[in-house]
């Protein structure tokens, strides 16, 4: 599964707010490689700095910068997704972005489901041209359309940390997954064109 999370740090100090988002990252990159997600598979987007500002009688004032910089990584066994997730949150990690599931062996199926289309194809055009009196001849053209693996939903979670950034509830241990990837349709589709005898 591709999970993406997010560091958030708000604060007037902007050297001080990047450094304990460094900080933060660094903590969350190992608590991902210690899960077992190699480090190609881990990466991570640019910092992003944007001033938040207020309107006063004075003029405009700056409140805090807010520091946001994500990490993306692709966990293979899911069975460890819940521990991870909420020692990614005590960690400092304050945004689950994005899970979503995905086929392994994903050429292995398409070829299936592409075969599988053709022969239905044929069958199809078969019964068509029966209803007409004729046969299929040879097939003149055939194109694929482009068809992606579609998973029952795309799950998203976001976590809300207490003021201070850190979390609730330290040293919790899931024993029991309450996650289930489920199943997901890997489909093809083709165009078949047939001359008629």
């Amino acid at each position: 599964m591709d999970i993406s999370i997010g560091i958030e740090i708000k604060a007037r100090d902007l050297a001080r707010a990047i450094e304990q988002q460094n900080g933060r990252v660094t903590d969350a990159i190992a608590l991902i490689k210690k899960a077992g997600v190699d480090a190609k598979e881990i990466q991570t987007d640019f910092t992003n700095i944007t001033p938040v500002y207020s309107e006063s009688k004075n003029g405009r004032n700056l409140d805090y910068y807010d520091v946001r910089k994500g990490v993306a990584f692709t966990l293979k066994d899911t069975s460890k997704f819940d521990n991870l997730i909420v020692a990614l949150a005590q960690s400092g990690v304050n945004h689950v972005q994005n899970v979503r599931f995905r086929v392994t062996e994903l050429r292995k199926y398409r070829d299936q489901a592409r075969e599988l289309a053709v022969v239905a194809a044929h069958a199809k055009a078969s019964a068509l041209a029966g209803k007409l009196g004729q046969k299929i001849g040879k097939a003149y053209s055939i194109e694929e359309e482009d068809t992606q693996p579609t998973p029952l939903f795309l799950p998203r979670a976001r976590f809300a940390m207490n003021a201070t950034g850190e979390g609730d509830s330290p040293g919790v241990e899931v024993s029991e997954s309450s996650l289930m990837p489920g199943q997901m349709s890997v489909q093809a589709r083709v165009k078949v064109r047939f001359d008629l005898e």
